[in-house]
């Protein structure tokens, strides 16, 4: 059985057991496949390895396949062929197949290391999810290159980028990616239109794996939590501009949509925030929403909040100071510094206790360790942080 063969099956077999379509002896395969790759902990063997874990693992499946019992002649024979090219294929080309596949619950425990009382900032990481649900964890370290089973090739850098730089199959116009950061991660990605995107912690963005220009329909993504956007410009085949849109839900019924031509614009739209932002530096946007529609012109945010909005003067450098890995607080409230640091360190804050009758500007880096943030924010003499337990912020504040 060729390589290609193989992979194709062994692809779709993997695609009916997360549909919850596999049939007894598929899964009997599969379980045994994990089962071999569980047992070995550790790092991607060196070449001298692959040959002895290859016969390790046919003999392992291969037992397993005689237990299953099968009486198919005809499933019996594709498992075997299965078990006695698993090594040559996966073994040489497909230890990262295995790992996209199937990543641990523990993929970004390198992040936010807790040392005694003090944390550590978040780094570059994210998880990737491909066309056809397999996961690929992001780590600043780049990697490999990475294909989408849809035929688009996605490359990796060492400073925490992605990079759409092609397509080499006919069935990614109607396929979809999503990436996804967690708390204490961030991520930079150039989509398959050239468009950049700065994904802050604890963010997702769902997008075409590939833009069909013969079509003048709007590029279309999907954001939860915050992103910076510099959208690059497109014309369609009949020579018509193609709109970008970005749609966000934001918390309860902040729902909206941000249709521009070309431009660059931050959208903070985090499910535990009251207030979604859109703030535009360069060119010209449109937000649609249930009350209507809002124009910005560069320098302009709009806030949306439940029962009301406003267009206002933007001060751009705070509304982007994450993108350029700063904290800048400028007359903001005790609550929602304290869910941004959450979100970058984190940790759990505990303000249910809190009245935000005080406001906080400053600026620090979000390169340091979280005791020196609180640290800036204790000098102003209104507030004391202690850090508990599982990782809980607590928060006195004092003359309030």
């Amino acid at each position: 059985m060729k390589s290609r063969t193989f992979r194709r099956i062994f692809h779709a077999m993997l695609r009916r057991q997360a549909a919850g379509k596999a049939n007894p002896q598929e899964q009997e395969f599969l379980d045994a496949y994990y089962d071999h790759f569980e047992q070995r902990p550790g790092p991607i063997p060196a070449p001298e390895q692959v040959q002895e874990l290859g016969k390790a693992m046919r003999s392992q499946l291969l037992e397993q396949i005689g237990r299953s019992g099968t009486e198919s002649p005809f499933i019996r024979r594709r498992l075997v062929q299965i078990a006695a090219v698993a090594a040559a294929v996966l073994l040489v080309a497909g230890f990262y197949f295995l790992t996209a596949e199937k990543p641990t619950g523990h993929a970004f425990t390198h992040l936010n290391k807790q040392h005694g009382n003090d944390i550590a900032p978040g780094a570059d990481a994210a998880m990737l999810t491909l066309s056809d649900g397999t996961k690929v964890v992001l780590h600043a370290t780049g990697g490999s290159e990475i294909v989408d089973p849809a035929g688009v090739r996605i490359a990796r850098s060492a400073s925490g980028l992605l990079k759409y730089t092609g397509v080499t199959g006919q069935g990614a116009a109607n396929t979809y990616n999503r990436i996804e950061t967690p708390r204490g991660g961030q991520f930079r990605i150039i989509l398959p239109d050239g468009t950049k995107v700065w994904l802050n912690a604890g963010s997702s963005l769902r997008y075409p794996a590939a833009f069909d220009r013969r079509r003048p329909s709007p590029r279309v993504v999907e954001l939860e939590g915050e992103a910076y956007f510099e959208v690059a410009h497109h014309t369609a085949a009949n020579g018509s501009r193609l709109p970008f849109k970005v749609n966000s839900n934001g918390a309860g019924q902040l729902a909206q949509g941000v249709e521009v031509l070309g431009t660059h614009f931050n959208i903070n739209a985090y499910s535990d925030e009251p207030v979604v932002r859109t703030t535009l530096l360069e060119g010209r946007v449109r937000v649609q929403e249930q009350q209507g529609a809002s124009m910005l012109l560069p320098g302009q945010q709009l806030e949306r909040w439940a029962g009301g909005k406003q267009v206002r003067q933007a001060d751009l450098t705070a509304a982007v100071a994450w993108k350029n890995n700063q904290f800048m607080f400028s007359n903001t409230t005790l609550s929602e510094i304290l869910r941004q640091l959450g979100r970058w360190y984190n940790v759990t804050p505990e303000t249910s206790s809190l009245t935000d009758k005080k406001r906080y500007s400053g600026m620090i880096g979000r390169n340091v360790n979280l005791s020196q943030v609180l640290k800036m924010l204790e000098l102003t003499g209104h507030v004391r942080f202690t850090l508990g337990p599982e990782r809980r912020l607590q928060v006195s504040t004092l003359n309030p």
